[in-house]
């Protein structure tokens, strides 16, 4: 695809491909594995040093790794910087609960 249609459109198509499987796979989690998954991406948004190994995301200098021509480069993302500050503030005053009630089933 990324030949044919170029490399944004083949992006945005395996980004809405992704999305669709994940609602699909979403919807058919019981009560009991969304609040243990909640509670991981919770856990993993307030810890932006994992969330930069594991999703190659560096929310602190606006920057995502990526391949491009074969080739790993950091690529100039500033709007990433404010929105990791709005989704951590968002996790921090209304999910606050989630991750406390998995550390507490879970460990």
């Amino acid at each position: 695809m990324r030949e044919t249609c170029g490399p944004d459109a083949a992006e945005e198509k395996m980004s809405a491909d992704s999305h669709d499987l994940t609602d699909k796979t979403w919807d058919g989690l019981s009560r009991e594995a969304r609040l243990y998954w909640e509670g991981f991406f919770a856990s993993l948004i307030c810890h932006r040093d994992i969330v930069e190994r594991w999703a190659e995301v560096d929310v602190a200098r606006g920057r995502i790794k990526r391949v491009i021509d074969g080739e790993e480069v950091w690529e100039e993302s500033p709007e990433t910087v404010a929105e990791y500050k709005n989704l951590r503030r968002e996790v921090s005053r209304h999910h606050k609960w989630r991750l406390r009630s998995v550390l507490a089933q879970y460990g």
